[in-house]
């Protein structure tokens, strides 16, 4: 059973070879679009981050995020950085982040000199708890002092609760920053990915939903904003017929020859759930989890992975338990062995899906 495609190339491979010894997380999805738009860029020599590519790439992404105004820098975690240092986040402030996300998140309010105030995540959809950055921000003012901002992550393409975390930040006026750097494309209610927020950054690495290798966005419906970000990403440089800076300045934009690659995968659009190769995929997943039933999950649950029960009496294999919390049982505590229970776990899993031959490769 291959999933791998022509256009789902494992790295390392030639374009069009199937890799039918594993199943990649998040291969590149490339094809001839791609290589044509990023060979007409490189011919007509528009390398620096300024270029026609550049330009057509931000009013694309634009369009997609329902936002007015788009800045292309060199990744996403430049994008948060710059998105802290446009809302005045600086030393001795604090930034709400969750606590189920990857490091950049955080690694950014640290890059604006300020600290990261972590608050758990729901056990609903494993993203900031509306409820928990309510108390935090009623806490907090009680104390007297607000955090500068609040970053929303949308993980795993799964965007955070909106509808709720906008009215929380909006009533303490703490200005809310959505970190999808995982969900273009995506939507709730109606509302897409990226277009929540004072600002909202995107991310172009290799594993997102479309890559230029590396590479980010700045999001905002508020052209100062973008038009700020664009000078700090530039080296601050100042409009002078010279080299000018009155201030410190980053070297944060994206060159054209990479915004060619990006729109590669815009030309073509994002990718359609019934056309894409992978298609199929999360079907697979979901009729193998709704499988497993009450047994199965609560295999999982003896395994310490499951939290509060979810829809149809399965479990969330999620952060935390049904208090938001990440302790285990008194009775499972320092008596099992964690690598013995996540190997359980994916043999469980695989089962499922057909996968048992392929646990090796299972990476």
């Amino acid at each position: 059973m291959a999933w791998a495609s022509r256009e789902r190339t494992a790295p390392g491979t030639t374009l069009g070879v199937v890799d039918n010894e594993r199943i990649y997380l998040s291969p590149p999805d490339m094809s001839d679009v791609e290589r044509t738009m990023m060979l007409e860029a490189f011919d007509s020599n528009w390398i620096a981050p300024v270029g026609p590519d550049l330009a057509a790439f931000e009013a694309e992404l634009g369009r997609w995020t329902q936002r007015s105004h788009v800045a292309a820098l060199s990744s996403g975690t430049a994008a948060l950085h710059l998105a802290l240092l446009l809302l005045g986040v600086g030393r001795d402030d604090e930034v709400l982040v969750p606590t189920f996300t990857f490091v950049a998140t955080a690694n950014a309010v640290l890059h604006a000199g300020a600290t990261p105030v972590f608050v758990d995540s729901s056990d609903q959809d494993w993203n900031l708890c509306p409820d928990l950055v309510n108390e935090t921000l009623e806490r907090k003012a009680a104390s007297g002092k607000l955090p500068k901002a609040v970053i929303a992550v949308d993980l795993y393409g799964q965007c955070a609760d909106y509808a709720r975390l906008e009215p929380i930040c909006a009533r303490y006026e703490v200005p809310l920053v959505a970190d999808s750097a995982e969900a273009l494309g995506a939507s709730r209610d109606g509302k897409a990915a990226g277009s929540q927020g004072v600002l909202a950054a995107l991310s172009f690495n290799g594993n997102k939903i479309i890559t230029t290798g590396g590479g980010g966005a700045l999001l905002a419906n508020d052209e100062a904003l973008v038009s700020r970000a664009r000078h700090l990403a530039t080296q601050a440089r100042e409009p002078a017929p010279h080299y000018q800076h009155v201030e410190p300045g980053f070297n944060y934009r994206l060159s054209n020859l990479l915004a060619a690659l990006g729109r590669g995968r815009t030309v073509r659009g994002l990718p359609d759930p019934d056309e894409d190769p992978g298609s199929g995929r999360a079907d697979r997943y979901h009729h193998a989890l709704y499988g497993l039933g009450r047994a199965g999950a609560d295999q999982f649950s003896r395994a310490g992975l499951l939290g509060r029960s979810g829809p149809n009496g399965m479990g969330a294999v999620g952060p935390g338990g049904a208090d938001g919390s990440h302790r285990a049982s008194a009775a499972d505590s320092g008596a099992r062995d964690r690598r013995g229970q996540c190997a359980a776990a994916v043999q469980l899993l695989a089962s499922g899906l057909g996968l048992d031959g392929r646990l090796s490769n299972l990476r």
